[in-house]
């Protein structure tokens, strides 16, 4: 592996790190001042960039592959990733706050339709190269 596809994976590997330990360090400020009221969709918020993200790109390093390897599979896929992180927090504040919104039923569909479209880039890259 080149020098420079290896400091790109550390990139994509702190950036997702630094995301779950952010998300992790939120959702439990959050929940300490949240008066003894709880939400799954607020301290499960760190095992969202953590599956989706960490560990799919910690095993390609082990294994010396890419995760992705298409610019804008990565970056669709980040933005499948943050959608579905800021539609859980917001879901979890109004669990908390015990108010209703049809706004975070919008997050889920959305985050899954960008983790799509990435997998769509991607796959359209590989069959680019393979021709």
């Amino acid at each position: 592996m080149s020098t420079c596809k290896a400091t790109h994976h550390k990139k994509e590997v702190i950036f997702y790190a630094a995301v779950t330990i952010s998300t992790l360090v939120i959702g439990t400020v959050y929940e300490c001042f949240s008066h003894q009221v709880y939400s799954p969709f607020m301290y499960l918020l760190f095992l969202i960039p953590l599956l989706l993200g960490l560990v799919p790109n910690l095993l390609a390093q082990k294994l010396h592959k890419h995760f992705l390897s298409s610019e804008n599979a990565k970056a669709a896929y980040k933005m499948g990733v943050l959608t579905l992180i800021f539609g859980s927090f917001l879901k979890g504040v109004f669990d908390i706050y015990g108010t209703h919104s049809v706004y975070p039923s919008f997050y889920l569909p959305v985050g899954l339709l960008l983790l799509l479209v990435a997998l769509c880039f991607e796959i359209h890259q590989r069959k680019g190269r393979a021709k």
